[in-house]
């Protein structure tokens, strides 16, 4: 008895030692991994630069602690130090790859620091909670990445887009016919597009509409197919969690994930190797995403650039390498996804390298095609099967179905996730095209083929194989081209300046030799389209068929951790001043560095946000993500919209007086003047001095509040620091976004020369000498202002018919007259009325690019050659440690707060410079006496 009682006792002893051995070495990494987590979460929330001091030693201590439960585990055998050292590992490699992307600043500042950091914590998490809990808690991640992402913007926007989004689930499980089920989801999907459309308007709601779309636009109808046909997950868990995938919070783009195979592929195989083929899908999509950097910074090139066969080539081959960014994006989602245990197959395979029509189909986007098999070609075939169509008729058919479809979930898309709708000619001839091959290639490789070889055939099959795989390439890549392009016309003007289709610039003149290169032209064209639907005319022997293989799970599992832990760490280490320094290669790692826009991007934000935002941002993921991130930007041409008016004069705009206009993110009331500006008598004040403004997006002070604008800024350093005791200096700005300096000068005449300003400040920029402004008025036939204008029109040999394109390269060459005569207009009227001139060039905070304008120095000499004063501010922001704490955002570099400080300061010292030179008197320096404020009466209204 003695001995059992002492046995019983050391049985419960031994119990009480396993409890805290079992779950203490979890539970203690998880705790350290959700407090690590919080110092990333709160640098994400207070909108820090960098973490403090107090951040980075909890971080430090908290990794101590993680690594005393990893000793703990391995020390009570909850684990090998084989099974430890795999997950940790991959771990390593996950958390290199997160601070690589930090460091990047890939996609929006969400993702980087929030939702990326999210992912390393709560995979090390995932992999020590009980198998039961881990389904759960992917749920809750799911809704963590939501109100982290919206909750800290608006509470209502994150309950709304939880709510809206159960309301729609839960109608796919009511226990009607699948029939009434559609109808219901039918009639909350034209509800909520009453609001994407604008028709009813709340704030919240227009946030949260993208990603709502975005997560049940296409994964709702696999989910309705899948459950009414019995297939995929049963349990409440992954129910939920296939639509609240957190990724989808900050990737309205995501890839069409199919409901059965995102439960079947559940932890499908052992653990490690599934966190490690997450983890290699996550840096694979990180270096597709740099590599899109590159080509989009150094070598994509404008339409307008193209001017040579070899330029035509670049522009098609660099247009189809932006598609990096999606091919990036996909894996890097799909990656995230599987370090939960959802082994998920990759979204793109080498899809450069297809070899056919149909092999391009198969490897571009692969969820996308499988999602179309599955909703649209195999249910089309068994229509057609059912009314007794013949099997390749039927399969041909049901690919047009497909294309067709894929045509109108493409527009439907676009308009969900841009509010636009996309209905272009190139976008429907590049469905109908592509279509039309893939159809007419079925139909090829149909056919029954002969077991003997060509007696003509010499060229060897891996020969063949190169040639079918290049001439497919360079085939996709004009067809890609066409289908970016803003218009058709655009496409064939810009070969045709290429003098590959020298025929079409003008039909009518074209001679034998300019026919003779386009028909050749053409017909290279056909022989790359032949070659790729296999044809050969018994010349070459058949190309070997190159399987689509997936990513494989590679049998030496430390090797593809070092190789790919060496690239993350190399790419860390590029960063670095001293190392990119040392190896000469300073350029790509600013190429691939922060994304920045290039130089089209950077046009296209100038020219005042509203216009081409279709063209440009179908492929270029910068410009997509800041017209995103600032909703109401793109509105259509010649539509009034809020506090804006359209007139049919080359000044086109103008604001409304007494009304708001917003932009960026701030709301100001115009005054009733129509100035967004504080409100002016029309009688300059006794003993004032009236200064006029005159300048774009960045005098009028684009998304910072108007007391902390420049000019505003300007005006309280005068008056604090005048001698003059109560100096009052008004600082009136008659800017407005977009504005050229044809119409800064209209905008003196029309309305600043009846204040009687006693001095005009005309803020230059990369405005100055662009013409998208002259080329929209000539193709709506708008009167020109000023003869000169007339004349340069006329020796360009502009007509109305012309793309903007075509308009904008024919007046390159007067690109320098066209400022020089505008800077004459103003200088001219400001000598006839008396009033000093000041020009004064304030560049945006990354104003580096300069191809497309004139250089600064020469606007100033034709500036100084009117008159005017000049203060040169080309070079303010060079040298800046930091940019980004000078622009708004890093996809707006319009300065803020902190940049509009630095203008006023420099502005503020150049015209003391000036003041004390006698070259100006506006009382700024102490030699000089401020003029007296003038008596004379405004002239009449």
């Amino acid at each position: 008895m003695e001995v059992s009682t002492q046995s019983s006792s050391d049985s419960v002893e031994t119990a009480e030692r396993s409890v805290p051995n079992k779950w203490g070495p979890s539970v203690l990494i998880i705790i350290a991994a959700i407090a690590i987590f919080a110092v990333f979460a709160e640098n994400h929330l207070s909108a820090a630069e960098n973490f403090s001091l107090q951040g980075k030693l909890i971080v430090a201590g908290f990794g101590g602690v993680m690594g005393l439960g990893i000793l703990w585990e391995i020390a009570s055998g909850q684990r090998t130090f084989a099974e430890t050292m795999r997950f940790w590992s991959v771990v390593l490699l996950v958390g290199i790859t997160t601070w690589a992307i930090r460091i990047y600043e890939i996609e929006s500042t969400a993702f980087y620091k929030f939702i990326a950091p999210l992912t390393l914590s709560g995979f090390i998490i995932n992999h020590y909670l009980p198998t039961s809990l881990r389904r759960p808690f992917f749920l809750g991640l799911g809704l963590v990445a939501i109100i982290g992402v919206f909750g800290v913007v608006s509470i209502p926007a994150a309950v709304g887009l939880i709510g809206a989004s159960l309301v729609l689930i839960g109608i796919c499980h009511l226990p009607v016919s699948i029939w009434i089920r559609l109808a219901l989801l039918l009639a909350c999907t034209a509800g909520l597009a009453a609001f994407r459309s604008g028709f009813v308007y709340t704030g919240w709601v227009m946030a949260i509409l993208p990603v709502l779309a975005a997560i049940f636009m296409f994964r709702l109808a696999i989910y309705l197919y899948d459950i009414s046909n019995g297939k995929g997950p049963k349990n409440i868990w992954d129910r939920l969690s296939y639509f609240f995938l957190f990724p989808n919070i900050v990737f309205p783009f995501f890839p069409a994930v199919d409901y059965s195979t995102y439960g079947r592929t559940y932890y499908n195989d052992e653990a490690t190797r599934i966190y490690r083929h997450g983890a290699t899908y996550i840096l694979r999509g990180f270096v597709h995403l740099l590599l899109y950097r590159l080509i989009h910074v150094e070598y994509v090139l404008g339409m307008n650039e193209v001017t040579s066969a070899l330029g035509f080539l670049q522009y098609v081959v660099s247009n189809f390498g932006l598609y990096l960014k999606v091919s990036g994006l996909f894996h890097l989602i799909v990656g995230l996804i599987v370090l939960f245990g959802y082994n998920l197959p990759e979204t793109h395979s080498r899809f450069y390298f297809s070899t056919s029509f149909i092999d391009f189909w198969r490897r571009i986007n692969i969820y996308w095609k499988d999602f179309m098999q599955k909703m649209v070609f195999n249910p089309s075939y068994m229509v057609f099967k059912k009314m007794g169509v013949p099997h390749m008729t039927g399969v041909m058919l049901a690919i047009a179905t497909v294309f067709i479809a894929t045509w109108a979930l493409h527009a439907y898309q676009w308009y969900w996730l841009t509010g636009t709708v996309l209905l272009t000619l190139p976008d429907v001839l590049f469905w109908l095209i592509l279509g039309a091959l893939l159809i007419g290639q079925t139909w090829l490789e149909a056919r029954p083929k002969s077991k003997q070889p060509s007696p003509i055939a010499f060229i060897p099959p891996k020969v063949t194989l190169v040639i079918r795989t290049v001439s497919t390439f360079l085939f996709i890549c004009i067809l890609w081209s066409f289908w970016t392009s803003p218009t058709a016309h655009d496409w064939v003007d810009m070969v045709a300046r290429a003098g590959l289709a020298p025929a079409f610039t003008d039909i009518s003149a074209a001679t034998p030799a300019d026919w003779g290169v386009t028909l050749a032209s053409a017909a290279i064209g056909i022989l790359l389209c032949v070659i790729t639907l296999g044809i050969h005319f018994g010349l070459a022997k058949p190309a070997p068929r190159v399987k689509r293989n997936l990513a494989k799970k590679k049998k030496d599992f430390y090797g593809a951790i070092v190789l790919c832990g060496a690239i993350a760490v190399g790419l860390v280490a590029l960063q670095n001043p001293k190392v990119h320094d040392t190896i000469g290669a300073r350029q790509l790692a600013e190429d691939i560095g922060a994304s920045k826009l290039n130089a089209q991007d950077q046009i296209m934000l100038e020219r005042g946000y509203y216009e081409g935002l279709i063209s440009s941002q179908r492929f270029n993921g910068e410009l997509w993500e800041f017209f995103m991130q600032n909703p109401g930007q793109a509105h259509k041409m010649q539509e009034d919209y809020e506090g804006v008016h359209f007139v049919d004069s080359y000044m086109e705009r103008e604001y409304v007086p007494n009304a708001t206009y917003s932009a960026a993110g701030v709301t100001t009331p115009t005054n009733q003047w129509g100035m967004d500006d504080y409100d002016y008598p029309l009688t300059k004040p006794e003993g004032a001095y009236r200064v006029a403004i005159l300048g774009a997006s960045r005098t009028r002070g684009r998304g910072v509040e108007r007391d902390k604008r420049f000019t505003s800024l300007l005006r309280q350093d005068f008056e604090n620091e005048s001698a003059r005791p109560n100096a009052k200096y008004e600082m009136m700005n008659f800017s407005f976004d977009g504005q050229v300096a044809a119409q800064r000068v209209m905008e003196y005449e029309s309305k600043v020369r009846k204040f009687r300003p006693d001095i005009v400040f005309f803020v230059a920029g990369i405005r100055d000498s662009i013409f998208d402004h002259h080329a929209r008025m000539i193709r709506q036939g708008v009167p020109m202002p000023w003869p000169f204008l007339d004349d340069i029109n006329a020796r360009a040999g502009l007509n109305s018919s012309m793309t903007d394109t075509e308009i904008s390269r024919r007046l390159a060459p007067y690109r320098l007259e066209f400022v020089q005569n505008v800077y004459k207009m103003l200088g001219k009227d400001l000598e006839a009325d008396g009033i000093r001139g000041v020009w004064i060039y304030v560049p945006s905070v990354d104003d580096d690019i300069r191809e497309h304008e004139a250089p600064p120095p020469v606007l100033e000499q034709y500036a100084r050659d009117a008159g005017f004063e000049t203060i040169n501010l080309a070079n303010l922001f060079d040298g800046l440690p930091n940019r980004d704490d000078y622009r708004i955002s890093r996809f707006d570099t319009h300065p803020n707060e902190a940049g509009h400080r630095l203008i006023a300061d420099a502005i503020s010292k150049g015209l003391k410079e000036l003041d004390l030179n006698g070259r100006i008197n506006m009382g700024l320096s102490a030699s000089s006496d401020a003029p007296e404020g003038t008596d004379e009466p405004a002239p009449e209204q």
